[in-house]
């Protein structure tokens, strides 16, 4: 049975990370390099064709210089 709720949940943390990624002027490339992922892998994940695991949310996150306390902040209410 699939949860809606955490599904809309994971997305806005998606969406989130990409904000920043596109704040902070970093590209694809570069945010893959450094979160030691793909730059597919990445692509997927912001076009919403890839959900990402917790690790993988970590990595981007430290990637961007945020805790995950920080990009979880506010999405959940």
């Amino acid at each position: 049975m699939r949860n809606y709720y955490l599904e809309s949940v994971g997305d806005e943390v998606v969406k989130k990370l990409t904000r920043m990624r596109k704040a902070k002027s970093i590209s694809h490339e570069k945010l893959s390099q450094k979160a030691g992922i793909s730059r597919a892998g990445l692509s997927l994940i912001e076009n919403g064709h890839r959900k990402p695991s917790l690790l993988m949310t970590l990595k981007i996150a430290h990637a961007l210089d945020m805790k995950l306390w920080e990009v979880l902040k506010k999405i959940e209410k």
